[in-house]
C-alpha cells in the first residue's frame, strides 16, 4: 500500500480524502475502488507527479505483469473518468505524455485538515449514480425516519398506481467504453446491452443480474455493428439490429437455446443513440423504422405471416424514429421528428393518432410500463434531458426523477425498475494549427460548449452552450464571454461573416415551433430576424463573398439549397435533391451533403451539373466539412479513429490529423478559420454506463 504524508490533499479545484478514499469538487463526492485510489496516491507521491505503467504494476499489482497489464489501462481510465464526472475538463488533471506515461498536470497540495465547503459542512454525499453511500449512524437514522414519513404521505403518485420505492440510482455496468441499449429479460434475471469498446465495433453482451461474480456472455461477434436488443416474451430469443459501414441494416433474431441466428427483415434504419426495436407482449410482432421515400415510418413484422406492414404514416421530411408496444400489442407510442422539432405520438388500435407531447426540442428515451399503463420518456427541459411519465387514463404528465442525461429507457415489469443509459460526453472547442496540430486556444467550461465559429475578422468565437442553464448563443473575446440570446430560444449553428463583424444564427424562439434566421452585429449589438417568406432555414452558412446567406429548406416536399441576397432580400432556390448542408467555394461551386447518403457533391449552381468528390463523409456528419484554399476539409471516421482530411479539387487527399474514434462531435464537428488553423468541437470523455432506479412496486 502506498503511504502518503497527509490524509487530505487538494488537486486544483478537487479535494482528496485518503481516509475515505474519496475525491470531491466541493459539491459532489465519488468513492474510488482501492486500486484506483492507490494509483491516485502514486501520482501524488511521485516527485514529478508522473506514473509509468511498469512502476504502477510493480507497486499496485505486486509485479504481476499478466494481471497488471490488463488492469493498469482500466485503472487509469477509471481515475480520469472520476475527475471528468466531477466536472474536470479534458487533460485538466491527468494527461498522456508520449514516452513518459501519465502525468498529473496540477501539483497536489497536502492539507492538515479537510477543506470546509457546503459538501463537508453537512454529511458527505455521493454522485447520484453511486450505488452505496456511507452515512454517520445518526444521520442514517434520521434519513430513514424522513423516508418513512415521505413514503406514507406520498404512497400514490398522481395516477394512484405508481409507487416510488426508492430514488436511489443503481449502477448496473461500469466498463471501459460505451454501454447502451439495455434490455431486461422478462424474468428480471438478465440484462442484454450493446457495448462499444475502444477501437472496436459495438456488440451485444448478457449480464447476470442476480450473480455479479459471473462473467459477461458475448451474444454477438461479427465484423458488423450490432445494437438495439429486445427479448421475446418467453426470454428464449433476442431480436437485434445489425448494420455495416455502408449503412445496410438488418433485423435479426438470436435463438438462445439453439444459438441459431435468423434474418427477419432488411432495409431498416438505425440511430445509435436510441433503441430502435421492440418485441410485442403477445410475442407475434416486432416494431422498427424503415425509410419511405423522404421520411421514416414505423413497420411491424409479423412472425406468423412473415410480412412487414407499415403502421405509421408521417408526412414528407418527417421521421418516426422509435416506437414501443402497449400491453394489448395493438396500440403503440412513437417519437416523431423533423428539423430540431419532436413529438410524442400515441396510435390506438384503430390507427388514430393523438399527440401526447408537442413542440419539443428533443425526445430521447421511450418505454411503456404495462403494469400501470404509463409511458416513460426523457425530453429536453431546462437545458438537459429529464425523465417524465404520462398516465394514459388520467392524461397527466409527471417528473419521475431528477436524473441527468438519461437515454435508452427500458422497464422490467418483474422488478419494477427503470433501466437507462447515461452518457458522460462533455463537449469543448479547440483551435488547432494545420502545420503542427498544436492547440492555439480553447472554449471550455463545466457545461457543454459546441458548434463554434471563429471570426477571421475580429478573432472572436461564437458558440452554443448551456452554461447559463439554458441553451444560448455566446461570444468569447479577449475581454471575456457574453451571452447573446439570454434565453430567447434554442440557437443552432452560429457563423461569422467572412468580411465584417456580422454573424448569423438559426434560432427557434421560445413558444414557437419553427426556426428563423437571425443576423447579428457584434459592433452594434443588434440581433434581428430575416424574413424568408415562410421558408424554415436549416444549417445556414455565408456565401464565399459574404454578400449572401445560403441555407437548406423544404419546398414542395423536397429540401434544397436556397440563397438569400442581403442587398436585395431576394431568395433564389439553387438545388432540390434533399441536401442537408452546403458551403460555397471560391470557384463558385456549391459543395453539398445529402440526406441518407454518404459523401460530398460538387454542384454547378448555374447548370446543376454535379459530381461526387468525397465518398467517406458519413451521413451523420453531414455538416462536418468546409471550403478553404481550393480544397474541402472534412471528417472521415472509422472504428478506430476520427481523421481530418483535406481533399483538393484536383483529387489529391491529405491527412491533416487523427484522433481516437468518437473524439470529434458528430454532425457539425469542424469549421473554418483561415489558411493556418481550424476549429473542432471535441468530446472530453466518450463514455456511457447503464443504471437502474425503482419506479413501482411489482406485483407479488
Amino acid at each position: 500500500m502506498v503511504e502518503l504524508a497527509f490524509v487530505y490533499y487538494q488537486i486544483g479545484r478537487f479535494n482528496v480524502n485518503c481516509k475515505e478514499l474519496t475525491v470531491d469538487n466541493g459539491k459532489d463526492s465519488i468513492k474510488l475502488p482501492v486500486k484506483v485510489f492507490e494509483l491516485l496516491k502514486l501520482f501524488i507521491l511521485s516527485s514529478d507527479h508522473s506514473v509509468a505503467a511498469n512502476d504502477a504494476i510493480e507497486t499496485i499489482w505486486n509485479g504481476n505483469q499478466g494481471v497488471g497489464k490488463r488492469g493498469f489501462p482500466n485503472t487509469i481510465w477509471h481515475l480520469r473518468k472520476t475527475f471528468a464526472d466531477l466536472g474536470a475538463e479534458n487533460d485538466e488533471v491527468i494527461k498522456t505524455v508520449h514516452k513518459v506515461g501519465y502525468v498529473m498536470v496540477v501539483k497536489p497540495l497536502g492539507l492538515a485538515a479537510f477543506p470546509t465547503s457546503d459538501l463537508h459542512q453537512n454529511e458527505p454525499k455521493q454522485l447520484s449514480f453511486i450505488n452505496k453511500h456511507k452515512y454517520f449512524a445518526a444521520v442514517a437514522s434520521f434519513c430513514l425516519i424522513c423516508l418513512s414519513v415521505y413514503m406514507i404521505s406520498n404512497h400514490f403518485i398522481n395516477s394512484g398506481s405508481n409507487i416510488v420505492l426508492s430514488k436511489e440510482v443503481s449502477k448496473q455496468t461500469n466498463y471501459q467504453g460505451i454501454e447502451m441499449h439495455p434490455a431486461v429479460s422478462h424474468d428480471g434475471k438478465y440484462l442484454v446491452f450493446r457495448w462499444v469498446r475502444e477501437s472496436s465495433k459495438g456488440h451485444l453482451y448478457i449480464k447476470d443480474l442476480l450473480n455479479e461474480e459471473l462473467p459477461l456472455r458475448m451474444l454477438t461477434n461479427t465484423s458488423n455493428e450490432e445494437a438495439s436488443p429486445t427479448w421475446s416474451p418467453d426470454d428464449a430469443s433476442i431480436a437485434y439490429i445489425r448494420y455495416d459501414e455502408t449503412g445496410f441494416c438488418q433485423i435479426r433474431v438470436k435463438h438462445l437455446v439453439t444459438n441459431q441466428d435468423e434474418l427477419i427483415d432488411q432495409g431498416c434504419v438505425f440511430n445509435p443513440i436510441r433503441i430502435n426495436l421492440d418485441w410485442s407482449p403477445n410475442g407475434e410482432s416486432l416494431l422498427y423504422s424503415k425509410q419511405v421515400n423522404d421520411s421514416l415510418a414505423i413497420f411491424s413484422y409479423n412472425f406468423k405471416t412473415k410480412l412487414s406492414t407499415q403502421v405509421s404514416y408521417p408526412s414528407s421530411k418527417v421521421r418516426d424514429v422509435v416506437a414501443v408496444w402497449a400491453n394489448d400489442s395493438k396500440s403503440i407510442a412513437l417519437i416523431r421528428e423533423r428539423y430540431q422539432f419532436t413529438q410524442l405520438i400515441h396510435i390506438n388500435n384503430q390507427g388514430e393518432e393523438q399527440v401526447l407531447l408537442d413542440n419539443q426540442t428533443s425526445i430521447i428515451g421511450l418505454a411503456w410500463d404495462h403494469s400501470n399503463n404509463e409511458i416513460y420518456t426523457s425530453f429536453f427541459k431546462n437545458a438537459e434531458h429529464i425523465i417524465h411519465k404520462y398516465n394514459i387514463a388520467e392524461e397527466t404528465w409527471q417528473d419521475v426523477n431528477k436524473i441527468p442525461r438519461p437515454a435508452n429507457l427500458t422497464i422490467s415489469q418483474t422488478t419494477g425498475e427503470l433501466f437507462f443509459s447515461r452518457y458522460s460526453s462533455q463537449e469543448y472547442i479547440v483551435q488547432k494549427t494545420f502545420e503542427t496540430n498544436k492547440i492555439l486556444s480553447r472554449v471550455s467550461s463545466s457545461s457543454r460548449d459546441m458548434l463554434g465559429s471563429l471570426s477571421a475578422v475580429n478573432g472572436k468565437v461564437a458558440f452554443i452552450s448551456n452554461r447559463s442553464g439554458s441553451w444560448d448563443l455566446w461570444i468569447k473575446s479577449e475581454l471575456g464571454t457574453k451571452n447573446i440570446t439570454k434565453g430567447m430560444g434554442l440557437p443552432l449553428l452560429p457563423s461569422w461573416s467572412p468580411i465584417n463583424d456580422q454573424f448569423i444564427v438559426d434560432l427557434r424562439l421560445t413558444d414557437t415551433d419553427h426556426y428563423q434566421l437571425f443576423i447579428g452585429d457584434d459592433t452594434t449589438g443588434s440581433l434581428e430576424s430575416i424574413d424568408l417568406g415562410g421558408l424554415e432555414p436549416q444549417n445556414p452558412k455565408w456565401s464565399f463573398d459574404g454578400r449572401s446567406i445560403l441555407f437548406i429548406s423544404s419546398k414542395n416536399d423536397t429540401s434544397g439549397v436556397f440563397k438569400y441576397d442581403l442587398l436585395t432580400a431576394q431568395i433564389t432556390q439553387l438545388t432540390a435533391k434533399n441536401e442537408m448542408a452546403v458551403v460555397e467555394g471560391e470557384d463558385g461551386y456549391l459543395y453539398v451533403s445529402r440526406e441518407w447518403e454518404n459523401g460530398i457533391w460538387q454542384v454547378n449552381p448555374k447548370t446543376n451539373e454535379e459530381k461526387l468528390i468525397v465518398e467517406d463523409l458519413i451521413s451523420t456528419d453531414h455538416g462536418s466539412f468546409y471550403w478553404q484554399d481550393k480544397a474541402i476539409y472534412y471528417i472521415s471516421r472509422s472504428t478506430t479513429e476520427d481523421v481530418i482530411k483535406r481533399k483538393e479539387i484536383t483529387g489529391k487527399t491529405t491527412i491533416i490529423d487523427s484522433l481516437p474514434a468518437n473524439s470529434i462531435k458528430r454532425y457539425f464537428g469542424i469549421s473554418s478559420i483561415d489558411t493556418e488553423s481550424y476549429l473542432l468541437t471535441l468530446n472530453s470523455i466518450n463514455d456511457a454506463d447503464i443504471f437502474s432506479v425503482q419506479i413501482f412496486k411489482p406485483n407479488q
